[in-house]
């Protein structure tokens, strides 16, 4: 689903200057977080209401014990939702971005652990237990590639702190950002109903 914007904000990176901080650093640094954050937010907000489902998914994973499962079903949700919204206000932007990073890593390391043991055949939970799509290395690299801009984000506010972005900058880098996720979530959703009516 995320792939696609992604590459567009993977792609201001690698052309993006971290020592001289010129306009392109500027709203790099303004993009990823409100970014990361959107799908932190999205993420967080749509485990509030299916505590016990989501807990029953993490105990798919066989990783933890039910226990621990259900310790995580409480916690990851609201962890999502306040590191998100440090991210999307850019407040606290350097330990926010860092425990994305962790976050992500952790998610991507449970997907990889479970198709290398070749189970893959139940949702993987990123999104609430509503969602079916089942294991893929495509969720490992979607994770590890917002490892890498949360990762990223935190680094450019060592460069550029909220305090030197006017709030016309962030308000449309935020904006932006918003455009991208929505814009690529409709061109997911339209190609998986075009597929379904085929």
């Amino acid at each position: 689903m995320i792939t696609g914007p992604l590459l567009v904000i993977a792609s201001l990176l690698l052309f993006a200057s971290p020592p001289q901080v010129g306009p392109m650093v500027m709203w790099t640094a303004l993009l990823t977080g409100p970014f990361v954050g959107m799908v932190l937010l999205l993420a967080g907000v749509v485990k509030l209401g299916n505590r016990r489902e989501f807990s029953q998914t993490i105990q798919n994973y066989k990783l933890v014990s039910p226990h621990a499962a259900g310790i995580i079903a409480v916690a990851l949700p609201e962890l999502e939702i306040i590191v998100g919204s440090f991210l999307l206000i850019r407040f606290s932007v350097v330990f926010a971005g860092t425990v994305a990073c962790v976050l992500f890593v952790s998610f991507a390391t449970a997907v990889g652990i479970n198709l290398v043991r070749g189970r893959r055949r139940f949702a993987c939970g990123c999104f609430g237990p509503s969602e079916n799509k089942p294991l893929g290395w495509s969720h490992v690299v979607q994770n590890v590639s917002l490892a890498f801009v949360s990762l990223l984000s935190a680094c450019y506010a060592w460069v550029i702190p909220p305090s030197q972005a006017l709030w016309r900058d962030q308000l449309a880098a935020t904006l932006a950002a918003a455009v991208i996720l929505i814009s690529w979530w409709l061109v997911t959703l339209s190609s998986h109903l075009l597929r379904s009516t085929l």
